[in-house]
């Protein structure tokens, strides 16, 4: 039972130790150069973006007709549409895609 607690603790130290390590890193050690990505998904298709009450709401717009509006959820962005955009296209639907919390 002693062992069984040693090895406990010592695996406890190790995340701990690891925990702060990774945590120091982070704010000590500079990011690196940044380098000017164009995403090749956003370019091929048309956004914009839209001033609602002083805020800027990044979007898609796609398509022609009766407006369905996709607004995705968690750490998913536009591009998590992209297998849904032609389907929608085909139903005769204007997309219209939200990005949360995402603004210039």
């Amino acid at each position: 039972m002693k062992s069984k607690k040693r090895l406990f603790l010592i695996i406890f130290i190790c995340f701990l130790l690891f925990t702060l390590d990774v945590l120091v890193c982070a704010y000590i050690i500079p990011p690196g150069k940044q380098y000017n990505y164009e995403s090749q998904y956003l370019k091929e298709n048309k956004t914009d973006f839209i001033d609602i009450n002083g805020c800027k709401i990044h979007y898609l717009q796609k398509g022609e007709g009766e407006p369905l509006i996709l607004i995705h959820g968690g750490a998913a962005w536009l591009y998590s549409f992209r297998n849904n955009i032609d389907e929608h296209k085909i139903s005769g639907h204007r997309l219209i895609i939200k990005e949360i919390s995402i603004g210039a």
